[in-house]
């Protein structure tokens, strides 16, 4: 590539990062906290401010990484819903690039911009990244392991792979896809000592520099790949070198994530993450062979989400067959081995989630989304380039190009929809989508109302009063049923009492009404909020015993 064209091809790649950044920057304000996302601001909250720095006295089931690097957030730029998404945001920004660099490098420049534009549009991918959720962080990591296996940085790799399982375990689930990627684009018969050559002018200038700068700079970049290193080491021992490299870079943020465990004191009947995760999801086993085909049928609409379009779906359908044979009949190249690499791994990643009682959860398919892109950019790029191709032999050169400029409109209008969708919150994938709106302007309402010690019962909405409520000193009391309710708050008249319904459990409010009554007990409406529909979202209620105040 001459030097125009890499400044061109980085001008380019400048402009979709951006058009990308753009599409995920409304869904930051558009709803408030889902509450897994409230739940991490409120352990970052405890970080912060060091009320609990090593989270001792709450039950965490997620490794430390993400959570510290939201309290950092929270330290430099203040507590509040978009500071929380801005790490998710940068990660999910900075992963364009990375699937353009990861596409280049086996695909060439042609299918890479294909995979771009389908990342960047992807609707999956623009409301995940937006988000508290741990899921685009570790989908960082994941996607920069495999480009630093794919160009033998062994080491970067397995960084990569260690870091994104200590942002979420599920990380570890890249391993397998960033060695086999790493090993057929590295295959032992082919040759060694090859150059690293950016597809981007400024990263191996970057590179030039750093090396130039530290005293020992010029060794890092060796010591990362194994078929390069600085001593002389006979041809069988590199693959062990380097498989050596990658288990020492996983090992290590897991290790440090083990330290910190063993560093929080836990008290005897406080687990650790891991071993708190297994309680809260209720451990993992196979599912019966009998919910198999209703467990698919249930996943098959969040697939739908990886590109939005029924007209990219139905492509998809087709073609990845099509690519899976044609990849077979061809795996003597090194881009159809990546190929097969890529759609084994989607297929046993699907399998596993079918197969295995994982709850069926949008976030869980964020992973597949380069997959999707790179693959169906292949799709696209060989049957347009056939297209084309008998176009030129029909038409001649001047129609092929003219043809080549349609289909990549045609293109953009395909992807525009449900990208611009996405961005207006259309699809229901990603964070909440208005089932919690309003509930900041109850949290400042019962700020302004409650007396210190007063009781607020809760339900449905514990996590989000730890965040929204996190600096006020009530008596929250969780309840299980309306007898159990109703027992509590039949007790001393002079304690205040509240209790909050969501719009969507007014059926519960309603028998939770009829049941204090019968105690002489009234529920009196303090406050309402509304949807941006007009649909009531919350209501606050005050219990008091009838007769009280001259009622």
């Amino acid at each position: 590539m001459t030097r125009s064209a890499s400044n061109g091809a980085l001008r380019w790649l400048t402009g979709i990062t951006l058009l990308g950044l753009l599409l995920r920057l409304p869904p930051m304000w558009a709803h408030r906290f889902h509450q897994d996302e409230a739940l991490y601001a409120f352990w970052a909250l405890l970080i912060s401010t060091r009320r609990d720095i090593m989270l001792r006295t709450v039950p965490v089931d997620k490794p430390p990484f993400f959570l510290y690097v939201l309290a950092r957030f929270f330290t430099w730029f203040g507590p509040g819903e978009v500071t929380a998404r801005l790490p998710g945001l940068i990660a999910g920004v900075l992963s364009i690039p990375l699937i353009y660099v990861l596409a280049r490098r086996v695909y060439g420049a042609r299918a890479a911009w294909i995979a771009v534009a389908l990342f960047t549009a992807s609707p999956m991918a623009i409301l995940f990244s937006p988000t508290a959720f741990t899921d685009p962080l570790m989908l960082f990591f994941g996607i920069a392991a495999c480009v630093a296996a794919m160009h033998g940085s062994w080491l970067l790799a397995g960084l990569g792979v260690g870091m994104a399982a200590v942002t979420k375990q599920q990380g570890i689930l890249f391993l397998p896809l960033v060695l086999m990627l790493g090993w057929v684009v590295h295959r032992p018969h082919q040759a060694r000592h090859r150059q690293y050559v950016s597809p981007l002018p400024f990263a191996s200038s970057l590179a030039r520099s750093l090396r130039a700068s530290l005293a020992v700079g010029h060794r890092l970049p060796l010591i990362a790949r194994g078929d390069a290193l600085p001593f002389t080491l006979p041809e069988r021992w590199r693959p062990v070198m380097s498989l050596a490299l990658f288990i020492t870079g996983v090992a290590y943020p897991i290790w440090q994530a083990i330290r910190w465990d063993h560093w929080r004191y836990l008290p005897p009947d406080r687990p650790g993450f891991l071993k708190q995760s297994v309680i809260s999801y209720g451990g993992l086993y196979l599912a019966p062979i009998t919910a198999w085909p209703a467990r698919v049928a249930e996943w098959l609409p969040w697939l739908g989400y990886l590109t939005g379009s029924p007209w990219l779906n139905a492509v998809l359908t087709i073609g990845l067959p099509w690519l899976a044979w044609r990849a077979w009949t061809r795996r003597h190249e090194v881009s159809s081995r990546v190929d097969l690499v890529l759609l084994g791994y989607g297929a046993a990643y699907m399998a596993l989630h079918i197969v295995a009682d994982f709850q069926i959860w949008d976030r869980y398919l964020l992973p597949l989304t380069p997959i999707v892109a790179l693959l169906g950019g292949r799709v696209l790029m060989a049957w347009g380039q056939a297209i084309l191709d008998r176009c030129e032999r029909w038409r001649g050169a001047y129609r092929r190009r003219t043809l080549a400029v349609a289909l990549s409109v045609g293109l953009l209008v395909v992807l525009a929809g449900p990208a611009l969708t996405a961005a207006a919150c259309g699809f229901p994938v990603g964070s909440d989508h208005g089932a919690y709106d309003g509930i900041d302007q109850v949290a400042e309402f019962l700020k302004q109302e409650l007396p210190v010690g007063a009781v607020l019962y809760h339900r449905w909405l514990g996590w989000h009063w730890r965040y929204y409520l996190y600096d006020v000193l009530f008596n929250f009391r969780y309840y299980d049923s309306t007898e159990a309710l109703v027992a509590d708050a039949d007790g001393p008249p002079h304690i205040v009492r509240y209790i909050v319904f969501p719009g969507w459990r007014l059926a519960e409010r309603d028998a939770a009404e009829k049941a204090l009554a019968a105690r002489g007990l009234l529920m009196i409406p303090r406050f309402k909020t509304y949807r941006s529909d007009g649909t009531l979202s919350f209501v606050v209620y005050r219990i008091e015993r009838a007769g009280a105040d001259g009622r």
